[in-house]
């Protein structure tokens, strides 16, 4: 998705007018653009609401729009007919929203593999994965339920405490390795020196207490999904939607006192 965008032009709309609309029809394009581009961002973080499963503020906060060279928040103006939407590519540690959220925006490539997540290229780098396998946190897990936020995501600072539990990271949490966490034990399967570990399906098994279970599993690459969130397809038929009525609510006001 990264470098993917929308485009509105309003020149168009400037042929054919009689020469005193045609004089105003600048000025009345780019202030209809720049109000109709607050209400598309608003209507797409309303879609990503009810599209996505509990999303977090980053993905619902991600739409941009602007004009100019597509520059975040930057109004479009007589000599910039114009307006760009499109999906954040800033994001912490390689991980933008344009990139996770590409499998799910609609386009016409259909099924398409989900992104490959920080975690399984750590452990690929370590050797505790092939080159196209793919780790799957287990949903619904009670064994992981502790290890989630409100959105139900495992969080970074979870993810680090599995990856030195199971050797994939040399220094480990503060604190952590002093604790001992006897009865919680995270390890992942099948182990390099064989143990208990060894007849085990493959994936990232914890043991909490008297409690034992699988919270990862291991998969030949990643799964596919169909994509739900049809951002192009939206933002066009939004924009359609607010920019005649919005040209035409700024013409009579112009016109209105000649």
């Amino acid at each position: 998705m990264a470098g993917r965008s929308i485009t509105f032009d309003a020149d168009d709309l400037i042929k054919d007018l009689d020469i005193i609309r045609r004089v105003q029809m600048p000025f009345v394009a780019s202030w209809a653009l720049n109000a109709m581009a607050p209400r598309i961002r608003t209507d797409l973080q309303q879609r990503m609401q009810s599209t996505f499963q509990n999303p977090v503020p980053f993905t619902t906060n991600s739409p941009r729009w602007g004009a100019k060279g597509y520059k975040p928040w930057v109004r479009s103006d007589k000599t910039n007919l114009e307006m760009g939407f499109w999906i954040s590519e800033d994001g912490a540690k390689g991980q933008p929203p344009s990139y996770y959220l590409y499998p799910q925006v609609v386009d016409e490539q259909g099924s398409k593999q989900v992104y490959v997540t920080r975690f399984t290229k750590r452990l690929r780098r370590e050797g505790y994965l092939s080159g196209s396998q793919y780790m799957l946190a287990i949903s619904g897990s009670r064994l992981s339920s502790d290890l989630r936020n409100s959105y139900g995501n495992i969080t970074p600072g979870q993810y680090t405490r599995i990856l030195f539990a199971i050797g994939a990271m040399e220094f480990p949490l503060r604190g952590y390795a002093k604790k001992g966490r006897v009865k919680d034990q995270i390890f992942i399967a099948p182990g390099r020196g064989g143990g208990r570990a060894k007849n085990l399906p493959a994936g990232i098994w914890r043991r909490k207490g008297d409690d034992f279970g699988m919270i990862f599993k291991t998969l030949p690459s990643p799964p596919n999904v169909t994509p739900k969130f049809d951002f192009y397809g939206t933002t066009i038929d939004l924009a359609k939607q607010y920019f005649p009525d919005l040209v035409q609510q700024k013409m009579n006001q112009v016109m209105g006192g000649r």
